[in-house]
């Protein structure tokens, strides 16, 4: 019993550490921002768990995966999350939220999203998305 639960914290530990290092990497990923006066740019205002407010300039036609990894690599340790949105409607709980852009899913020119906390595994394919994201077609 005691090395199944000495296993059991060596998994965690391991799948915590993955996590961490797909974050730190896809934050290297995410687009340029672009400037303050392109007509193009979104301004992201997001409310964090903790009450921080992060705020970042994107591209309309930005995915919502880039904006969600931009978080990701502000909260290295995090739990799972989703981007919320309350006006207009969005949530990056789908993969296909998540691949559509901001302008698509209303988001253009501000928005104020909010990080919600969820389950394990709520957030479809989570781990299996990200190491895509880091395949070499990267956009």
């Amino acid at each position: 019993a005691a090395r199944d639960a000495a296993n059991e914290q060596l998994c965690v530990a391991a799948r915590k550490e993955l996590k961490r290092n797909a974050r730190r990497h896809m934050k290297t990923k995410v687009p340029a921002e672009p400037p303050a006066a392109s007509p193009d740019a979104v301004r992201v205002l997001v409310r964090m768990r903790d009450g921080r407010r992060l705020q970042r300039r994107f591209d309309r036609g930005v995915l919502l995966k880039w904006v969600v990894s931009w978080i990701e690599g502000e909260d290295l340790d995090g739990d799972d999350f989703a981007l919320v949105s309350n006006f207009p409607r969005a949530s990056s709980r789908s993969a296909e939220s998540r691949n559509t852009s901001l302008a698509e899913l209303g988001l253009w020119p501000n928005c104020s999203l909010f990080v919600e906390e969820v389950d394990e595994g709520e957030v479809e394919d989570e781990l299996d998305e990200r190491e895509a994201w880091a395949a070499p077609e990267d956009e």
